[in-house]
């Protein structure tokens, strides 16, 4: 089974939200949201409700970049409060760490609690 057109699906369902999300944060002047590297998923990490991590985050995406080093992009908890995803957006990050070597992603952040870098939006990007 490919992941395409799971990945198809949600894009053709979710894009608008996330260009709205997008177009919204970067016209309030009071999130400042700036673009991440493009890069290939090379890691992501669900918290469960169990785990003491969870007040703090309830995930992460890491990428690399062509050129330097890992980036980490979080959502939830007390660290990214604001930056919820839903099930079936962590399921197109899934899909892109599967299919790491033709698909590239761009991560939109803001800067949450100790300036760790949360999840707002994301493109992927054959390639």
């Amino acid at each position: 089974m490919t992941f395409r057109p799971k990945v198809l699906a949600w894009l053709a369902a979710s894009s608008l939200v996330l260009v709205g999300s997008v177009a919204t944060a970067a016209s309030d002047p009071v999130i400042d949201q700036k673009a991440g590297s493009l890069g290939r998923v090379i890691g992501i990490r669900i918290v469960t409700p169990g785990s003491r991590d969870h007040a703090s985050y309830h995930g992460f995406v890491r990428t690399k970049p062509p050129l330097g080093d890992p980036e980490t992009y979080y959502w939830g908890g007390s660290s990214c409060p604001a930056q919820k995803l839903t099930e079936a957006q962590v399921g197109v990050l899934v899909d892109a760490l599967r299919d790491h070597q033709q698909l590239q992603v761009r991560p939109y952040y803001t800067l949450g609690e100790a300036a760790d870098r949360c999840l707002m939006a994301f493109d992927l990007v054959a390639g």
